[in-house]
């Protein structure tokens, strides 16, 4: 059993690193989208990461929702 099967994963920041680990571990079934959380600074970043993986995302860095 994976370590990471009950544990969230969070990014501080959804830019291009962010974006090619994000793919990287959604390819390699270490976790599901689900269990992705990721912030940005804008609307658009979060748009788009969200329509092109359907994680979980935030403006915010905080916990609420």
């Amino acid at each position: 059993m994976c370590a990471l099967m009950n544990k969230n994963i969070g990014f501080i920041g959804c830019g291009k690193m962010a974006q090619a680990k994000i793919g990287g571990i959604l390819k390699s079934d270490l976790v599901n989208a689900r269990q992705i959380i990721a912030s940005a600074k804008t609307e658009k970043t979060l748009v788009d990461v969200k329509s092109r993986w359907d994680i979980q995302t935030r403006i915010s860095n905080g916990i609420e929702g």
